[in-house]
């Protein structure tokens, strides 16, 4: 049973990309670009990006770019498209393993299929599949790399304090400190929900994140240093300037909520737009929605900790576990607290003892609930597996073509590109040419907030004053497609004939190079 369940843990994340076999997003272009240069670097890593003409320097975590630069670009390309699917089934693994040696160990109770239970759970769990912001499981990131690599160090780290294994202490601290220069998120998430295990499980934690820093820095020679500094100024920039112009602006309300969840409720009543109602629950991202329809299991939470003092140990670091994952996740929903991150990403730290102390807590009283939610998670990753294949099955028939124009581009003479739209990281990655680009995290004191916001002013497109970025950067071609290009020039510009005329050669992604007088 457990090997069908991680066959199929991974089928499910592999299947869209092995049908789509072209499906690049904005961020695996980035991911394969850094590749490619480290690669191209004889496996040094650089202190900039080449061809980014935005001033920055290359402090954004190397973990993932190091382990695809050691594949040639045929095979580097097979490894993007199946890694997402690697890494979770990795994680499958060690939950099941884990669990094995808990429930053994302790006798929590006579069900001995509790870790396949709990491994199935993580397999499907609609939190690691669904498609509303990502897509997360079905392209290559650094972010499903870093999940497994947490994983690894907390339930190490547990059972070094728990056995005092010298071995697992070791584990723990080499798989933090691949985590540190890997993954920006699980930086985060070992701070922060180390501070609830400090204070609720061992005071001496610490001393493990202490040696995977050191680690990091050892192995890494300094860089790991530059990791974090990098990701605190870019923090630190997206308070002062950022969040407040590219996130607040679309901030949901709950009355905007409660308005769509009765119209998609309507008419599901009525079996009118039935598909349209389906979609909507799937991929709604207000975050009660998502708390309630994909991560129910945390809802649970305020009656397990009336039981605080009665649980076992390791019952205990899972609840502490659960309830960091949640805490953060309601905290990263404050206005002043977005630069965090989605909060969502706490939750997927915390699926391994979320899911086990839910289906510890129902399979004692009402086993019907868990098995549901199996069932529900079930169904789910098959449709979220449908939805992609239908929302990126024209990015993978344009493929080709684009590739073609491309290749006609390169063979122009050389100029600065500016990408207009979610163009930055492919046009680095395809045209031989200098982008008008940043190069990840962003630091005041590389970049101004002026220079900044007139380049990136209506994230991910550009200011409106395209006359100063055209002259300051001295830019001869964009790169877009014809709606991002007629978005930017009736909305942004709102002078489409002053944009059009200023007789810059339009790169169009959609058919062919064509010059706008």
């Amino acid at each position: 049973m457990i090997y069908i369940i991680l066959i199929s843990c991974f089928i499910v994340r592999a299947l869209p990309r092995i049908v789509l076999k072209n499906v690049y997003i904005s961020d695996t272009y980035f991911h394969l670009y850094c590749a490619k240069v480290i690669r191209e670097n004889s496996f040094r890593v650089p202190t900039k990006l080449p061809n980014v003409i935005l001033n920055h320097e290359y402090t954004y975590p190397f973990g993932y770019h190091l382990f695809l630069a050691f594949f040639p670009i045929k095979y580097r390309l097979w490894i993007e498209r199946f890694s997402g699917a690697f890494f979770d089934t990795i994680s499958a693994v060690i939950i099941y393993l884990f669990v094995t040696w808990i429930v053994q160990g302790n006798s929590l109770i006579q069900f001995t299929g509790l870790p396949i239970l709990v491994t199935a759970l993580f397999s499907f769990s609609p939190g690691l599949l669904r498609i509303a912001w990502g897509p997360r499981a079905y392209n290559g990131s650094p972010r499903v790399a870093g999940q497994t690599l947490y994983l690894i160090h907390i339930t190490a780290a547990y059972y070094a304090l728990t056995t005092k294994s010298m071995t697992a202490l070791i584990v723990s601290i080499i798989s933090g400190a691949m985590a540190i220069i890997t993954t920006k998120f699980g930086n985060q998430v070992l701070i922060f929900f180390g501070l609830f295990f400090t204070v609720f499980i061992y005071y001496f934690y610490p001393a493990i994140v202490i040696g995977s820093l050191l680690l990091s820095i050892a192995l890494s020679k300094g860089r790991a240093l530059h990791i974090i500094t990098g990701q605190v100024k870019h923090s630190v920039f997206y308070v002062k300037y950022l969040q407040r112009v590219f996130i607040w602006s679309h901030l949901e309300c709950i009355t905007d909520y409660f308005r769509k969840l009765a119209t998609n409720g309507w008419n599901l009543l009525r079996c009118n737009k039935v598909s349209e109602a389906g979609r909507w629950y799937y991929t709604e991202r207000y975050f009660l929605h998502i708390l309630v329809t994909v991560y129910p299991q945390f809802l649970m939470l305020l009656p397990l900790i009336g039981q605080y003092r009665q649980m076992l140990h390791v019952e205990q670091f899972f609840l502490v576990w659960m309830a960091a994952g949640l805490f953060f996740f309601f905290i990263t929903k404050l206005k002043w607290v977005l630069f965090l991150g989605e909060g969502e990403r706490y939750l997927e730290y915390s699926l391994l003892p979320s899911l086990f102390l839910a289906a510890n807590y129902f399979l004692e009283f009402n086993k019907s609930i868990v098995y549901g939610f199996l069932i529900y998670s079930i169904v789910s990753a098959f449709y979220y597996v449908g939805e992609c294949l239908i929302c990126y099955g024209k990015n993978n028939s344009d493929y080709k073509k684009t590739d073609f124009v491309f290749k006609q581009f390169n063979n122009m003479p050389s100029g600065v590109v500016w990408p207009i739209g979610s163009f930055h990281y492919q046009a680095l990655y395809r045209s031989n040419f200098p982008v008008l680009s940043h190069g990840g995290n962003v630091d005041e004191r590389l970049i101004s907030s002026d220079e900044f916001m007139l380049v990136y002013g209506n994230y991910p497109y550009p200011s409106g004053n395209f006359e100063k970025i055209i002259g300051k950067y001295n830019v001869s071609y964009i790169i877009s497609n014809k709606s991002s290009v007629e978005y930017y020039a009736e909305k942004i510009v709102k002078r489409p004939d002053d944009f059009y005329n200023s007789r810059i050669i339009i790169q169009n992604m959609k058919n062919q190079l064509k010059t706008i007088k």
